[in-house]
């Protein structure tokens, strides 16, 4: 077992830094927080002493660098000779080293090649009024009030995720600074959550869910609509139920190309295939299922192929 740190002093108080300096131990100290508040002086029938450093900010120790604890003693009031001090354990030239608990070392995640096994919880900043150049406060998730249209988000540091949610409606401007899905502008609505990414300096790519559950586009078919205003009315495939106008033709159903395409005011027919009641005009209650069929046309209310 070595021996423990010593100390010649006379009648002072030792005052604490924390920092860290380069690699080789003692060059560039830069300083952590504030100087900690003095020890009681020191005397030979006292065997132990406490001191607190505070650190207000999270401080990031560059990669190489060494945590350093410096020792100031304090002379004012002492004896007047400036005291020697002297921490070693079998060489003078030694670092003196500082046990860390398991149960501390526990609370903190390896930089890498460890697993978090507890909760992660995001701190929850204070409401943001949206603008045009958006800038957040503390925290990774945020609820965004107002109505300004926001086009950039400022930086909050490369690799950052943050949560916003919405809480009315404005617009989210798509752009190289704020990438959004879809690669197009965003109307938000009450509830709606974007989740973003600092992939660059100031530069976010997001994701986005509205509160209502409705995706941002539609599942990409095309040529679906609805015929004749609001009669019920729907058509899939080109030219299909073409030539109905509002008001004419109720609760008609086309499936195909060309699929009756001539219907202008027949009611309750359901034409499925390639040109299938193509030649239908007026027609009610016609059915029609395979190509062309149907395709002679007729008036009969009752027809089906």
């Amino acid at each position: 077992m070595p021996p423990e740190p010593s100390f010649l002093l006379f009648n002072e108080t030792l005052i604490f830094q924390l920092g860290y300096v380069d690699s080789d131990g003692t060059s560039n100290f830069v300083q952590i927080g504030s100087n900690s508040d003095a020890t009681a002086v020191l005397t030979i029938n006292q065997t132990s002493y406490s001191s607190h450093i505070h650190v207000v900010n999270d401080t990031a120790v560059p990669a190489g660098k060494r945590l350093w604890l410096k020792v100031i003693a304090d002379s004012t009031g002492g004896a007047g000779s400036f005291p020697e001090i002297r921490f070693y354990y079998d060489d003078p030239g030694h670092h003196v080293s500082f046990g860390v608990s398991g149960d501390i070392l526990g609370n903190f995640v390896q930089v890498s090649g460890d697993a978090m096994t507890g909760t992660l919880s995001f701190f929850q900043g204070t409401p943001v009024g949206s603008t045009n150049d958006m800038t957040l406060g503390d925290g990774n998730v945020f609820d965004i009030t107002g109505v300004t249209t926001i086009n950039t988000i400022a930086s909050k540091g490369i690799g950052t995720i943050i949560y916003l949610q919405f809480d009315g409606i404005l617009q989210l401007t798509h752009s190289a600074d704020l990438f959004l899905p879809t690669a197009a502008n965003i109307t938000t609505a009450a509830g709606d959550i974007a989740t973003c990414y600092e992939y660059a300096s100031a530069d976010w790519r997001c994701t986005y869910q509205r509160a209502d559950g409705t995706a941002l586009v539609s599942a990409g078919l095309t040529g679906i609509t609805e015929a004749s205003g609001n009669d019920n009315t729907v058509a899939l495939g080109a030219q299909a139920l073409d030539s109905l106008t509002t008001g004419q033709g109720l609760g008609n159903t086309a499936v195909g190309f060309d699929a009756g395409t001539a219907v202008t005011s027949g009611d309750y027919n359901t034409l499925m295939g390639e040109k299938a009641g193509d030649a239908l005009t007026t027609g009610d209650n016609n059915v029609a299922i395979g190509t062309e069929a149907l395709g002679a046309g007729t008036d009969d209310p009752t027809n089906s192929e």
